[in-house]
């Protein structure tokens, strides 16, 4: 048996109460991973406790406050090499990012063992939108995967690279592998999530509105997800053979997201956040459910966006989404 066949294979993920779905994601991942090292940031609604119960599953306290894409990356990788050298083959990949386990991603595996240190993997990520009969389609495009040779992990604070890139930049695309994203299955959810993106960048990067508008709202969201196809049945029936129901896996309310807007609220007042594109839910009721749910240290009301404000606000972003539809469609006429 070559030297390449005897690496283990590693999965790297980052999590905050994900309970509804860390059993599933688990029970798929070891399913090709020989070892899941979980970065726990505080969660408060069982996913430890659940995690507790699996095998070959190490978790880490991740302790900052701070929602630091790179630190918590480079935190995952530094755990796996102290474990198990840096000979591995790492996979970086979030809670709501399943495997397949497809006969031919098993097959892929066997390919992907052999590649040489250094070599960046990259997967398709399909992801569902709003129901489980249709999704998107991006080919093997995510750096999830890296056959790791100790390179040195540089990693952002938001929006960072999961993985290290190898001295010669090799990539390797794998088009049996897939993790199907349950991002735009809840669509509510991801809504919050964007929020929380948007108070990111106002509080720690990008300070222009225009960043924060083409980042995270619905609009451009939807944009996105416009191309979309009917799902490929084979990859349903895999997830059928495996037990995975879908309809179980949604997040319970009020969302983490909100209730860490919310926080922000309190800290850093409203005024701060009146130009964001985050006023498009009843912050009031998320307020009343999250203080029904014992939650401390939030805001006594909500103080909305003046009249004039909001209206300026709306017209930019519908002004700005204009102007990005038509250079988009400008762009594939030259191309």
């Amino acid at each position: 048996m070559s030297q390449t066949e005897f690496r283990k294979i590693v999965a790297l993920v980052p999590v905050r109460n994900e309970a509804h779905i860390i059993e599933t994601f688990l029970r798929l991942t070891l399913k090709f991973a020989d070892h899941v090292f979980l970065a726990d940031q505080q969660s408060t609604d069982g996913t430890v406790a659940i995690a507790e119960k699996f095998d070959s599953v190490t978790i880490i306290e991740n302790r900052s406050a701070i929602l630091d894409d790179g630190a918590r990356s480079g935190m995952l990788i530094d755990a796996a090499r102290k474990r198990f050298g840096d000979q591995c083959i790492l996979f970086a990949i979030d809670a709501d990012e399943l495997f397949c386990p497809s006969p031919e991603a098993y097959k892929e595996l066997e390919e992907v063992r052999q590649l040489p240190g250094g070599t960046t993997l990259l997967f398709d990520k399909p992801s569902f939108v709003e129901s489980t009969s249709k999704w998107i389609e991006y080919g093997p495009s995510f750096p999830l995967g890296y056959i790791d040779d100790g390179t040195t992990y540089k990693g952002i604070w938001f929006h960072s690279r999961r993985v290290p890139e190898g001295p010669e930049k090799a990539e390797f695309c794998c088009h049996a592998i897939k993790f199907v994203h349950l991002d735009a299955l809840d669509f509510d959810a991801m809504l919050a999530k964007r929020r929380l993106y948007a108070f990111r960048e106002k509080d720690y990067g990008k300070s222009f509105t225009t960043l924060i508008w083409r980042g995270n709202s619905e609009l451009f969201m939807r944009y996105g997800l416009r191309n979309v196809s009917p799902v490929d049945q084979r990859v349903m029936d895999c997830f059928a053979e495996h037990d995975v129901d879908f309809s179980l896996l949604r997040r319970s309310r009020p969302l983490w997201w909100d209730i860490e807007v919310l926080h922000r609220f309190q800290a850093n007042g409203f005024r701060r956040y009146q130009w964001a594109d985050v006023w498009d839910c009843d912050w009031e009721e998320i307020l009343m459910e999250a203080k029904a749910g014992g939650e401390e240290g939030l805001p006594d009301s909500i103080s909305r966006p003046s009249i004039l404000v909001t209206f300026l606000r709306m017209l930019g972003l519908r002004i700005y989404y204009s102007l990005f539809v038509a250079w988009r469609r400008i762009r594939r006429i030259d191309s």
